[in-house]
C-alpha cells in the first residue's frame, strides 16, 4: 500500500507508463507495416527497445520514402533513443516529498544520492508532460507506419489524400529540412 497523499503521483507515473506502453505498440505496428510474415509475434519476442529501434531502423532505410522523410525518421529515431532513457525514470523511481511538502518521485535514488541531496526529482507536472511526449511519438510511428505502407503500393497512394501530420511529424519535416548550420542554432527552440 501507498503512502497516504501520493495517489495522484502513482496516477501520473500510470499514465505516463501507460503513455509510453502505446509508443511501444506503435513501433510494433511500424514494424508489422515493414514485414511481411508474422510480424507482430516475431517482434514480440524482442525484448530489448535498442534492438527493436535497430531493426525499425534499417527496415525504414529500405522503406521507399522520399529523403525528406528518411531524414525526419533518423531525427524521429533519435528522439525515441533519448526519450526511452526518460522512461526508465518513470519505472525505476522511490516515491517522496520536495522541500515543499509536494508528493515527488526520484528516479533511481540510491542511499548516496539522498545523503548528498542531489537526487533527481520529478513532480506530477513533469510527469505529465513526460506523459505528452509520449504521445507525440506514438502519433509520429503511427504516422511512419502508415507512410510505409503507401510506400510499397505508390499507385493507389497517390490517389488517397495526404495523411493528416501529426504535430510532431510537421516539427521533425522543419528541423530535415533545415540545412545542418541552421539545426544546430543555438536559437532553435528544443522541439518536443
Amino acid at each position: 500500500m501507498s503512502k497516504p497523499g501520493f495517489r495522484d503521483v502513482l496516477a501520473a507515473v500510470g499514465s505516463g507508463l501507460h503513455a509510453w506502453s502505446l509508443v511501444e505498440m506503435a513501433l510494433a505496428d511500424l514494424f508489422a507495416s515493414l514485414s511481411e510474415s508474422h510480424p507482430h509475434e516475431v517482434f514480440g519476442t524482442i525484448i530489448s527497445f535498442e534492438t527493436r529501434l535497430a531493426i525499425c531502423d534499417r527496415l525504414m532505410s529500405l522503406t521507399p520514402l522520399e529523403p525528406l522523410e528518411q531524414a525526419m525518421w533518423l531525427k524521429l529515431s533519435s528522439r525515441l533513443s533519448k526519450s526511452y532513457k526518460k522512461r526508465h525514470e518513470l519505472a525505476h523511481f522511490t516515491l517522496g516529498k520536495d522541500a515543499k511538502g509536494n508528493r515527488v518521485i526520484y528516479p533511481f535514488l540510491t542511499t548516496e544520492t539522498w545523503r548528498l541531496r542531489n537526487a533527481r526529482i520529478l513532480s506530477e507536472s513533469q510527469i505529465k508532460e513526460r506523459r505528452q511526449s509520449f504521445q507525440y511519438l506514438e502519433h509520429a510511428i503511427t504516422w511512419f507506419s502508415k507512410q510505409a505502407v503507401r510506400s510499397r503500393m505508390p499507385l493507389q497512394a497517390s490517389q488517397m489524400p495526404p495523411l493528416e501530420e501529426p504535430l510532431l511529424v510537421v516539427r521533425l519535416r522543419e528541423l530535415a529540412s533545415q540545412n545542418p548550420a541552421e539545426q544546430q542554432s543555438p536559437h532553435q527552440p528544443d522541439p518536443e
